[in-house]
């Protein structure tokens, strides 16, 4: 297990940078353990959390004094799980690079979450298992973003869809779920309502 941000009093910033550079977890990467945490990862690079016998975890915000970043601008993350908010203050950016989660991603772990949020603008994702947004999660489509994946908003989750597009991608709202629109262009993507608020404007 790697842990940034170990303690309550961490103020740490993290990079992976330089072409070639390559990070491998076989355990868990807690980010913002108890601290605060940022890691930064930039084109040519790789980072592996990834075991072939029992599943990974990249863990963003995991205490409840927990607050971590994760600043994905190029380069390939490939994880097993990946998990936005335990219970701690969680965010992933994302504005380029390739995201492959061979199991699924959760926005927000559970009630005693604190906010947790991924912010999409861009890059190229797989989630096998799916991505879903839960209680005080936030999934936000940023300009610029093509939206190639599904997203599932769950009870008390919110799709903030402020630009960008759906691209192939597609968004199914359970009932508690919430989609603010306030900009973005639908194209071939699906909306499915099975409970929950739908608020906005546009085509």
């Amino acid at each position: 297990t790697l842990n940034l941000a170990g303690t309550s009093t961490s103020n740490d910033l993290y990079t992976v940078t330089g072409t070639g550079s390559t990070l491998t977890v076989t355990d868990t990467l807690n980010l913002g353990l108890a601290g605060n945490g940022t890691l930064t990862q930039s084109a040519g690079t790789t980072v592996n959390i990834h075991n072939s016998t029992s599943s990974a975890f990249l863990e963003i915000g995991v205490n409840s004094s927990g607050n971590g970043t994760y600043n994905l601008n190029g380069g390939s993350l490939t994880v097993d799980l990946l998990r936005v908010g335990q219970t701690g203050t969680a965010v992933f950016n994302q504005t380029g690079g390739s995201l492959t989660v061979n199991d699924n991603a959760i926005i927000s772990n559970g009630a005693n979450s604190a906010p947790a949020t991924f912010n999409y603008s861009g890059g190229t994702d797989t989630f096998t298992g799916g991505f879903s947004v839960g209680i005080k999660g936030f999934f936000n489509l940023k300009t610029g973003g093509v939206l190639p994946f599904n997203v599932t908003v769950n009870s008390n989750g919110t799709f903030i869809f402020a630009g960008g597009s759906f691209g192939t991608g597609s968004a199914i709202f359970n009932a508690g779920g919430t989609f603010n629109r306030a900009s973005g262009s639908f194209n071939a993507g699906t909306v499915t309502v099975n409970g929950g608020t739908l608020n906005g404007s546009g085509n």
